[in-house]
This record gives C-alpha cells, sequence and structure tokens, in this order.
C-alpha cells in the first residue's frame, strides 16, 4: 500500500521540477511513511510514498525493467505475484528484487497495457515506457485503490488523493456543483467526478493512455452474468462446497505478506466468515479488531458474541469503543476522506484503524459480500414489490399517496420506480429521500447550478443486460454504482488516515467471476439475504453468528446532533460562517438543526451533509492542515 502521484506534459522535452514532485508525494505521508521515491526524466515525474509490506528490505520504488526503459510505481497488491514472477522468469526476464510490484515492468514489456487482464490483486499504477513516451495510468477491476487525475495546460497530473494534486499549484480550487448533487442525492460522489471541480477519478477497470498531449481512457473489465435462462443446474451443496473452496484459496492470497495480516471483526457474517479462513490458512493466530459503540443504537458488538469470544477460532480478539466524544475527529475524517459521506461511517472506521496501527499494518476486511450475494435490503423489497408494479398507474399512484408515503415512504418511491431496472429504480432503492430534504438548504444561486436528475455520467449497461434476471440486474449496479463511490473509498482513505493497508478478500475478481454464476434462487431463499453464504459456512461459524440478520455499521449522527455541538460544529453551522461560504441558507439549515434536535424527526444525515462541506470548505479551500 502506497501512495503515488506524478505528472505528464505534451511536450516531451519539457522537464518537470523535482521540488513540486516532493509537495505532492509529502502530501501523502499518511499512506507511506516508511520511505519515498522520485523519478524524473523530460517529459514526466513519478512520486511515491511507500508503506513496506512485501519485499521490506529492496522493494523500494520506483521499479525499472533491466534497461530502464520502463519504470512504475504502484498503490496495492499484486497478490499472484510469485505466479507471475516465475512465468516470467521462465521467458528469460531479470528481477532486482523480491516486490510484487516488479511484475508489472516485466508484464508491459510481454503485454503492453493488456497487461491489466493478467493481475490478481488491488493496485493503481503508473508507468512511463520511455521509448513509446506513453503514461500508462491504471486501477484495479473493483476501484479498490483510488488513482485520481487532472489536466493541466499542456499536460495531465495524478495521484492516489487530491490532495496531492492540489499540492502541485497547478488545479484551481473549486467546489464541483455537480459532485455537490450527487452527494446529496445519492449520499456519496459518482465516479469520475470529485467534490474537486477540476479533478476526476479513473474508474474501476479502466486504464489511461497519455502520450504527447493525447489521452485515451480504456474499460478492461467490468462484472457480467448468465442470461437468466442459462445458470448451471448443480446441487445446492455443490454450489456450496466450492463457493467455500473459492474463499478460501481467495483468503490465503490475501494472508501473503512480509508482515502480520490481522482482520476487522464485528458481529456480523461477512466480517467472521474472513476471521474464520484467515484463522484456518494462517500460520500465527490472526489479531481481530472489533468496534463497539458508545450509542446503544449503534452497538452490536456488546450485545452480540463475536467470533474472537468462541476460543477454537485461532483469533485473538481487541475491542474497542467508539465515543461520541471521538467526534472531535471529524475535520481528520475530511480531510482523509476528501469526500465524507453522508453516513459519517469514516470517522469510526478511521478510530478502528487506529488501534489496528498500533499493532501493525495489514487488515482483512468483509467489505463486499453484500454486492456479490444480495446482502442488502433493498434486494427483498425489489423481489416483494416487483410484482405490484405491474398494476395499473392510477392504482399504483393511489396505494403509493394514500398509505406508503406516510408511513413506508422509502418503500413509496420504490413502489413508483420505473419496472425497468436502471440506475433510476436503483437510486429510488438506496436513496429514496435525500434530496428531497437537501435541496432546501442549498441557496437558490446555487440550486440553480445544480444540475438534476443526477445521472451517473457516462454510466452504461452490458449489451446483455437485458437478458439478466432483475436481481442479477441489481448486483451489476450496486457492484458499477453503490460499492466503487461509497463502499470501497470508505474503506481505503480511512484505514490509510493511520497508515494501514484494507485487503477485500470479497472482492478478488476471481471470486467475483465465480459467485456470478450461482443462481440467483442460492443468493436469497425465502427472504433470506446471502443464503449461499450462510449454508457453506454453518459449519465452520456458530449458528449465532451465521444466520443473523444483516447489520452495516453505523455512525452515532443522530445522537451526536442531539445533543449540544462541540465547539467546531457550532462555529460552522453558524448563521455567520454559512453566510460567508455561500452554499447554504442560514435560516434552513437553522430550523432543520432545531427540529432535529426537538425530535420532530431525524435529520442527521442531511445536517452532517451541510456540517462536513463546511468543513471540506475550510480544508481544501482556504488551508491545508497538517494532521
Amino acid at each position: 500500500m502506497c501512495g503515488i502521484c506524478g505528472m505528464a506534459h505534451a511536450d516531451v522535452n519539457r522537464s518537470v521540477d523535482p521540488e513540486l514532485l516532493r509537495r505532492m508525494t509529502d502530501s501523502m505521508v499518511h499512506r507511506g511513511p516508511d520511505s519515498s521515491g522520485l523519478f524524473c526524466v523530460p517529459g514526466v515525474g513519478l512520486g511515491i510514498r511507500r508503506l513496506s509490506i512485501i519485499d521490506l528490505e529492496t522493494g523500494d520504488q520506483p521499479i525499472a525493467n533491466e534497461d530502464g526503459t520502463i519504470t512504475v510505481v504502484c498503490n496495492g497488491e499484486i497478490y499472484n505475484y510469485l505466479e507471475l514472477r516465475q512465468k516470467l522468469l521462465l521467458r528469460g526476464h531479470t528481477f532486482r528484487t523480491h516486490s510484487d510490484v516488479e511484475v508489472l515492468v516485466h508484464l508491459y514489456e510481454e503485454h503492453g497495457p493488456e497487461l491489466v487482464h493478467r493481475l490478481r490483486g488491488m493496485f493503481g499504477f503508473a508507468l512511463w515506457d520511455s521509448r513509446r513516451r506513453q503514461l500508462l495510468l491504471a486501477r484495479d477491476r473493483m476501484g479498490i485503490k483510488p488513482l485520481n487525475y487532472a489536466r493541466f495546460g499542456q499536460g495531465i497530473c495524478f495521484a492516489s488523493e487530491n490532495k496531492a494534486i492540489l499540492a502541485s499549484g497547478l488545479i484551481e480550487k473549486r467546489l464541483s456543483r455537480k459532485a455537490l448533487g450527487e452527494l446529496f442525492s445519492w449520499g456519496f460522489v459518482l465516479a469520475p467526478h470529485t467534490l474537486h471541480d477540476d479533478v476526476f477519478r479513473l474508474p474501476p477497470g479502466h486504464y489511461l493512455t497519455y502520450r504527447q498531449g493525447q489521452m485515451a481512457v480504456h474499460r478492461y473489465w467490468q462484472p457480467a452474468f448468465p442470461s437468466r435462462n442459462d445458470f448451471q443446474d448443480k446441487p445446492e451443496e455443490e454450489w456450496c462446497r466450492q463457493l467455500r473452496e473459492k474463499l478460501a484459496e481467495t483468503v490465503r492470497l490475501h494472508l501473503r505478506s512480509d508482515v502480520a495480516v490481522g482482520s476487522w471483526l464485528s458481529a456480523g457474517l461477512d466480517s467472521s466468515t474472513i476471521a474464520a479462513l484467515a484463522g484456518q490458512v494462517s500460520a500465527q493466530p490472526v489479531a481481530t479488531y472489533s468496534l463497539s459503540f458508545e450509542d446503544p443504537a449503534c452497538d452490536e458488538v456488546r450485545t452480540q458474541p463475536v467470533l474472537s469470544d468462541f476460543p477454537h477460532y485461532r483469533l485473538q480478539g481487541r475491542k474497542f469503543v467508539f465515543r461520541l466524544s471521538d467526534f472531535d475527529q471529524l475535520r481528520k475524517a475530511v480531510w482523509h476522506t476528501e469526500e465524507l459521506s453522508l453516513s459519517a461511517v469514516e470517522v469510526p472506521r478511521m478510530a478502528l484503524a487506529r488501534q489496528v496501527a498500533a499493532d501493525g499494518k495489514v487488515v482483512l476486511t468483509g467489505e463486499g459480500a453484500d454486492e456479490l450475494l444480495g446482502g442488502y435490503r433493498w434486494y427483498h423489497g425489489d423481489r416483494v414489490l416487483r410484482p405490484c408494479s405491474r398494476l395499473p398507474d392510477p392504482l399504483i399512484r393511489g396505494i403509493s399517496r394514500m398509505l406508503l408515503r406516510r408511513w413506508r415512504p422509502r418503500t413509496a418511491r420504490l413502489f413508483e420506480a420505473p419496472l425497468e431496472m436502471g440506475w433510476e429504480r436503483f437510486h429510488a432503492m438506496v436513496a429514496p429521500n435525500n434530496w428531497e430534504i437537501m435541496h432546501h438548504l442549498l441557496r437558490d444561486d446555487v440550486l440553480e447550478n445544480v444540475p438534476l436528475p443526477p445521472a451517473p455520467v457516462g454510466f452504461r449497461v452490458p449489451d446483455d443486460f437485458a437478458r439478466w434476471a432483475p436481481f442479477c440486474q441489481l448486483q451489476y449496479l450496486d457492484m458499477c454504482l453503490r460499492l466503487p463511490n461509497y463502499i470501497i473509498p470508505d474503506v481505503d482513505r480511512s484505514s490509510m488516515a493511520w497508515s494501514v493497508e484494507a485487503r477485500l478478500p470479497f472482492l478478488d475478481h476471481e471470486l467475483i467471476e465465480f459467485c456470478s454464476l450461482i443462481p440467483p434462487r442460492l443468493k436469497m431463499k425465502r427472504l433470506t439475504e446471502k443464503w449461499i453464504l450462510r449454508k457453506a459456512m454453518e459449519k465452520v461459524l456458530p449458528a449465532a453468528i451465521c444466520w443473523r440478520r444483516k447489520r452495516g455499521m453505523e455512525a452515532p449522527v443522530r445522537a451526536f446532533f442531539s445533543r449540544p455541538l462541540p465547539e467546531f460544529a457550532r462555529e460552522l453551522l453558524s448563521p455567520q460562517r454559512l453566510r460567508e461560504t455561500g452554499v447554504f441558507n442560514p435560516a434552513a439549515v437553522g430550523s432543520l438543526l432545531t427540529a432535529h434536535q426537538q425530535g420532530a424527526a431525524d435529520y442527521s444525515r442531511q445536517l452532517m451533509g451541510v456540517l462536513s462541506i463546511e468543513i471540506w470548505q475550510e480544508l481544501f479551500l482556504k488551508n491545508s492542515p497538517s494532521f
């Protein structure tokens, strides 16, 4: 795990200022406190901050091929590097290190940009080909590792985090109104946008080439499913066996490291599956890290057993408590996430990462299982309400208006959504009423420039999407919209704030491709989500954990805004400050805060959105703090 950055000029003879590159790398010291490296030649510069995990002694970057014509910096891990290395040695390549990153330069010699198809891992890398005078940027299939870029004048700059791009001084600091609309409608910003107006994300499963001023972006992978009638007819027991074996093989691969690997552990199925399998295949007992909450509305660890409570799993459990006072780290969370979500779940996750950092550098997590196997509540809702959606429109409107809008507004939105699965129906599932509340908080002049509806820019479903089962269509939308724009950035940024590498075994692309072959009837049975995973693990996990209903991590934002606010929050939400920053209507924000504190409704997500944007403007448009 590292932080990478760099730039390339259209004029290949123009030099790159090493001091500028050093400023960019130093802004990400938290991503790589162990070492740093620069590569500067006419036309291009590459920089890196390294968190050493594999080949601690000789694995420093940048790394070049035998004759120095190809140079790379990489953030992430190539899990199948040993197998790739062996094949490359047989092809006559010479290795100077034992680093997983070195396989990239030799694979590029063999395959050019198509090397990405041979990688199994999480990565965001930049590679300079001095013969072709071409820069290659590539991101892993699911976007586990970030990679952002910006065009400037006659060149391009890139980095793992926006703050490094801003440190170059080449990009104007400006809040993106498009991204603001997405944040307040979806609850998160959609790629390719970021909250910075001129900085963009390279989408997951894509690579970018830049050569003499010409930029091209190519997609090399996306999730795919069989047609609805083409699933293999195998017994449930056989699917369970294959899933269990594939999971064990994936976890074993994710344990490759020259430092100890721990595991985040909640009381739920997903993280318990990863921790249990890690305990089985690891040579040493696995340290686990569990977070409970002072606010009982968010807590499950103190009221439910976690896997480390059971002695025979070879886990060394550590438990920590998140208190409301820990929200004093909110500014640090906004600085590191660069796009704090409305849920603010990054704050407790950062607190947990801080505890991991006291022991080591690497942790496994359970994120991704819900997308692979249909674990969210909207899979229930879509299955139940889809037949109802075929009722006559007047009847649908009547039912929705008379019953659902008042008692079940989320259900009403889904009930009225287009029957055809697409981003509109998915938006009704995951973000049913964000915008209805948030748009009242914006100033009129801001609202005029926030585009709606917030359709995902450039988003296209595959040609065979219509032939997939609705359950699989929903999985695709989950994996391409919510997962890479909300779940994954939360995990990466909150862990890297404390120099901890988070590894996500469920998002191994070979596991994803296997799970896509499992029939939907085995992913949800009798409205029990992730049925096949529960059946596969029921002889491994305690029943109390294996069959527990899903409960995601929640930050106690409701309690935070229900109590007297800390001084920094009062100042940022004051009418004077809101008028100065010019995004929100002070009277509307004040009324919403009063209504929340009086218990009229829970407006904590909306208030967190306002507070986080005010913090963001303070940190990124005015100051560049040092945390």
